[in-house]
Formats: structure tokens, C-alpha cells, sequence
């Protein structure tokens, strides 16, 4: 049957084997059948051809061609077809546009046609921060894959993405990691790949946004991996640029590099670009281009604003306030408008708020905010920010008392290296300026490339080398790296 022939497609695209999967379906719409079979057949033959073969304009011929068909005038049959293209939409990241025509088919009278525009629709609000609406709507929709009475498969995955990426925008740290938790113990038991792929992705990133970085890094290299073993080669690499952000944070520059996919970007898989463009900068900042950093960030801001992706944008402003760059984050927030129904972005909108007014009380008050709702990295960069403050203006118990919650905010955090934390948790030998030195010398960096990244001499660098190596009781930058 045709439905036989869905799941079996499915099923072997999850592993991989998207040739097969392919034929499969070609077999199946050559030898014809009711128009609403090869409508759903058409969906899968677009679908492999958008995420397995990154052919953007493939999938939307795909489409096109069956419309124009004489099968493609039967309603039912159009309508599953036609409600497929702002999934397309979402994913290359145009927001608006998947939602507004997405909302076309979520009324109508076709189950499995509201179920296929319910995956863009709803995403695209919890992106534009309409968090709350977009969790409700997820909802009833994976309860309907779960439980409707459907003719062919409907995958429930999508929908508990939404869901999940609803809650962590909002705020709602505790319910994501519930769900994403929930999520990856169940895809473990299975073969699928792409299952895998999003699990370990969506659970690293709540880990990072949880401000537990060591801990997000395993899930971030086993979604890289099994993505690439699904034969999506685009979505490994927004993983993978999570990956670098996730280490960059961490002050580790070499392992950051690593995982940065330095190849042309793909033609498909814009939704998450913000985040490519985010740990870029961030790589910036960990091998001494601040300026290219803010730059970049810069830049983030300015393409999810015009994706429409509002909460992502959110994220790349606050890391320009993270990074010293206070004013302009402060100018990006207000060119977002407020964020009634998304509890994350007022969150870092406030941190960054605090920061510009010199307020104290206010910072403070960002840290002990971000603490309530899970956030640790956040809540320990405000803390320490705050802590400085403190001690300048002369009110030490405070200081100290700042300063002791951010020691208990890192422990989670294996080791975060971030700026805002200033000296809390840079033990060791080496000072902050020769610590940039040697990060910048164990990437392959020569005196005088080192020189121009930090704006010093290349005798500087020389002098601060040899103060490294002495420090260190090493002899050559090969062992540099070991004992970094």
C-alpha cells in the first residue's frame, strides 16, 4: 500500500539510505493510484530531495509539477501538497512569510494538510516570540500524530521540536529540558539517525543556554554525527557551529576552530544561520579579532531581524553585551520591540538594560533573574559584573557576598571563560594578556600574525612568549598546547 510505501521512505531516510528511500517512491508514483496517494508520495519524494540532497529548488519543482498536474486539481489532494512549501519556507529561514502561509491551511478541513502546515506555522511563532500561542498549537498538533485517524504516516517529531523550542524561548528552561531529556532517552533505544540528530542538538543547546557548557558538548558532537550519518550535511554543520560556541565559551579556541564547518554554506537549512554567524564571532573573540566579533554580531542581529527570527536575534544582542559592546546591544533590543510572549529575550534584554545604566541594583537584580529560571552562565556574568561594581563603590559585604553566589553559579558551567567573568575563574600562572598570547600561538599563529590580532609589537609577543615558557617550564609551542 501506499502507506507501506510512507513509513518504508521514512525509514530508510532516518538511516541514512536516502538512494533507496528515493526509488522506493518513484517506483510507487510511476505505477500510478487515487491522487491523494501520490500527493503524499510527492510530499517525501520533496522532502528527501530538500534535506538529503540540499536542492532547495529541486523540492520546489517537485512541488510545482504535481500541482500543475491533472491529479493536483483533486482539493484534498492539493491542499497536502501545497501545505508543504512553508515548511520549506521556515527552514530556509524566511519566518514571516512560512507563517503567513502556513495559516491559510491550519483552518481547513484536511487533517494531515493542517498537520503539514502546523510544523511551519509554529515554529515560525516561536521564533517571531510568540512563545506561548506556539506551544499551545504544538501541542494539539503532536496530539493529533500521535492519535488521529490518519491514511498515512504522520510524524509526531516536528511538533515536539516546537513545542520544546516554544518553552526554552519562553523562558521555561525547566519544561524544555524536560521534554528534550524526555526526547533523547527515546531516540537512544532507536536505529534512526535524524531522530538521534535532533535530540542530541536540541539537548546541547538547552545545556548551553542552562549555562552547563562541559555537559553540552558530547550531545553537540553526537548530533554532528548522526546528522551527518542521515545524509544532512546542512544541519550538521549549524551543530557543529553550535559546537564552537559552546567552546569558545569555554576559552578552548583550538577545539572551537575544530568544529567550525569552514566549507560553503549549504542552500538549504537557514533557520538556525543566526547561530553560525553567533559562534563565529564568538571563535573571533577567542582568537583575539574583537572588533571582527562585534562586527559579526552585528550582523546576526541585522539577519534574524530579517528573517523574522526575533528571539535569535535576541541572542546575538546580548552577546554584544556580553562582549563590552553595551550601546549597541542596547540599540538592538529597542529596534526589537518588546517581547510580550517570549520570557528569555526580556530576560537578556534587562541584563543588557543593566548594564548600560550603570545600575547595580538593577544587575543584581538580572543575576538573581536569571538564576530563578535556570540560566547559571548568564546569572554568574551578571554577578561578577556586579561584584566589580560593588567593590569600586565601596560597598564590600555586597562584593563579596556577589562574588561567593558567582563562584557557586560556575560550578556547573566546567569552566566557562567568558569576558564579563573578568579574573573569577582565570587561576594559574599566566596573566590575562599572555594567556591571550598563547591561545592565539597553539592555533599556528606566527609573532607577527599574533602581533596584529592584539595590536602590540611582534617583540611584545616575543617577551610574552618567553614569559609563557618560563612560566611554564616548557620549551616550544608544541608542548604549549598539552599544557593549556
Amino acid at each position: 500500500s501506499v502507506a507501506a510505501v510512507i513509513l518504508a521512505s521514512f525509514c530508510l531516510a532516518e538511516l541514512g539510505e536516502r538512494d533507496e528511500a528515493e526509488q522506493l517512491l518513484l517506483r510507487a508514483q510511476a505505477a500510478g493510484g487515487p491522487p491523494r496517494d501520490l500527493a503524499a508520495i510527492t510530499v517525501r519524494l520533496a522532502e528527501d530531495r530538500y534535506w538529503g540532497r540540499d536542492d532547495p529548488d529541486g523540492a520546489a519543482t517537485i512541488v510545482d509539477r504535481f500541482l500543475a498536474s491533472p491529479e493536483g486539481q483533486d482539493p484534498a489532494a492539493a491542499a497536502l501538497v501545497a501545505a508543504h512549501r512553508p515548511v520549506f519556507a521556515v527552514l530556509d529561514g524566511r519566518f514571516d512569510e512560512a507563517r503567513a502561509a502556513a495559516a491559510r491551511w491550519m483552518d481547513g478541513d484536511d487533517e494531515l494538510a493542517r498537520l503539514q502546515a502546523a510544523v511551519p506555522h509554529n515554529l515560525a511563532l516561536a521564533y517571531l516570540g510568540r512563545c506561548g500561542e506556539a506551544h499551545a498549537a504544538a501541542s494539539e498538533a503532536f496530539a493529533v500524530a500521535l492519535g488521529g485517524d490518519l491514511p498515512y504516516l504522520a510524524n509526531p517529531g516536528p511538533h515536539i521540536v516546537a513545542m520544546g523550542w516554544a518553552l526554552l524561548q519562553d523562558g521555561d528552561l525547566a519544561g524544555a529540558r524536560a521534554i528534550v531529556d524526555l526526547v533523547y532517552a527515546e531516540a537512544a533505544r532507536r536505529p534512526g539517525y535524524a531522530d538521534r540528530g535532533w535530540a542530541a542538538a536540541l539537548r546541547g543547546i538547552v545545556l548551553m543556554e542552562a549555562g552547563e557548557l562541559r555537559a553540552a558538548l558530547p550531545y553537540l558532537v553526537e548530533g554532528v554525527a548522526m546528522w551527518r550519518r542521515a545524509g544532512v550535511p546542512g544541519f550538521a554543520r549549524i551543530v557543529g557551529a553550535v559546537h564552537t560556541l559552546v567552546a569558545a565559551q569555554l576559552g578552548d579556541a583550538v577545539a572551537a576552530r575544530s568544529s567550525l564547518d569552514a566549507g560553503p554554506r549549504p542552500r538549504t537549512m537557514g533557520f538556525m544561520e543566526v547561530y553560525v554567524s553567533r559562534a563565529e564571532a564568538w571563535l573571533d573573540w577567542a582568537e583575539g579579532r574583537r572588533e571582527q566579533a562585534a562586527d559579526r554580531l552585528v550582523a546576526a542581529v541585522a539577519l534574524g531581524t530579517a528573517q523574522g527570527a526575533r528571539v535569535l536575534a535576541a541572542g546575538a544582542a546580548h552577546d554584544l553585551a556580553r562582549l563590552g559592546r553595551v550601546a549597541e546591544a542596547v540599540d538592538a533590543f529597542a529596534a526589537l520591540g518588546p517581547f510580550p510572549d517570549a520570557g528569555m529575550p526580556r530576560l537578556l534584554a534587562a541584563h543588557a538594560e543593566a548594564l548600560a545604566a550603570d545600575d547595580l541594583d538593577a544587575l543584581v537584580a538580572a543575576a538573581s533573574a536569571f538564576d530563578a529560571a535556570g540560566y547559571r552562565l548568564y546569572a554568574a556574568e551578571a554577578g561578577a559584573v556586579a561584584a566589580r561594581w560593588a567593590k569600586r563603590r565601596g560597598r564590600t559585604r555586597d562584593a563579596e557576598h556577589l562574588a561567593a553566589q558567582v563562584a557557586q553559579r560556575l560550578e556547573t558551567t566546567g569552566g566557562a571563560a567568558t569576558p564579563a567573568l573578568g579574573t573569577e575563574r582565570r587561576a594559574g600562572p599566566l596573566s590575562r594578556r599572555e594567556r591571550e598570547v598563547a591561545d592565539l600561538a597553539v592555533t599556528g599563529r606566527s609573532n607577527r600574525e599574533i602581533a596584529e590580532a592584539l595590536v602590540i609589537s611582534e617583540r611584545t609577543v616575543e617577551n610574552h612568549l618567553y614569559r609563557i615558557f618560563t612560566k611554564l617550564g616548557i620549551g616550544s609551542r608544541e608542548e604549549l598546547a598539552g599544557v593549556l
